[in-house]
């Protein structure tokens, strides 16, 4: 990404170690090989070269990005703001690095709780996100303001050119998406229907044999949840248990986009060799 700002001083080397700090708090970061002996090594990133390096981003940093692109302030209970903090040291960092975002998966999740032309209405504001001075994500990381200043947002915005990804159809469901969210019903059905975790993993498999595809990272996950340890590993779908059918099915559906991104993230690992990829949660 290339910044674009209206600042009189560049980055100061004194907030790279407070910032490094929040980010390996966050513990945000995955890496598809291990090129970094420390991901969250400002130092180790000089040591790569010239290596294109790409971070795919997950929704929920996204929609805070978008929150702060549109002036407002940093808000919410204090878990709230430590993960605000979190979101502007994680792109102070990508910035410093040389990390570009990738966000077309972000913006299916969106539309399809939001609705296609709220987030084509919102990609300009990723767009004057992505071209912020990291300094301005320091001070936001580190609380030392609460908002980006409107004289900003202005300037990035008429100095930038917003350009609508190829692929903005953000109407349309995803095919992994779909799939895994299939896996995710038939799961659901076989937890309530079926008591024993071995005949539920039984029933899986043949349904996976005879009427499904299946990603590695969706077979791992259903193994899990239809076993007998799912309970000791917290919850890995929210409210699956619950009797209210909107609930469960946002659970279902937010338990899906979640593989989608993994899906997602592997692919480009295996098909970009080249290009040192990771996921940000």
């Amino acid at each position: 990404m290339k910044e674009i700002y209206k600042m009189d001083y560049e980055f100061s080397p004194v907030f790279q170690y407070p910032i490094e700090r929040l980010v390996r708090e966050s513990d945000s970061l995955i890496a598809a090989h291990a090129a970094l002996q420390d991901i969250y090594s400002l130092g180790e990133y000089q040591k790569l070269g010239a290596v294109k390096r790409e971070v795919l981003l997950d929704n929920n940093i996204l929609t805070r990005l978008i929150h702060l692109a549109k002036g407002l302030e940093i808000n919410g209970d204090g878990e709230s703001v430590k993960n605000y903090k979190y979101c502007c040291a994680l792109m102070c960092f990508f910035i410093l690095n040389n990390i570009n975002i990738e966000t077309n998966i972000s913006f299916y999740e969106r539309a399809s709780s939001n609705g296609h032309p709220k987030a084509i209405d919102e990609y300009p504001y990723f767009m004057i996100a992505n071209h912020i001075h990291p300094m301005i994500y320091a001070n936001l990381a580190l609380g030392i303001t609460n908002h980006i200043c409107n004289e900003q947002i202005v300037y990035t915005r008429d100095n930038i050119k917003i350009v609508v990804p190829e692929e903005s159809n953000f109407s349309k469901q995803l095919n992994d998406w779909k799939l895994i969210y299939s896996h995710m019903l038939k799961a659901k059905i076989l937890l309530r229907d079926e008591p024993k975790p071995v005949k539920r993993i039984e029933q899986m498999m043949e349904w996976f044999a005879s009427e499904s595809s299946i990603t590695p990272g969706s077979l791992l996950f259903i193994l899990i949840l239809l076993s007998s340890r799912r309970g000791k590993l917290g919850g890995l779908v929210k409210n699956i248990n619950s009797s209210e059918f909107t609930t469960l099915k946002k659970g279902l559906k937010n338990a899906a986009w979640d593989l989608t991104y993994l899906t997602t993230w592997r692919k480009m690992t295996n098909s970009q060799s080249e290009t040192l990829w990771f996921f940000a949660h």
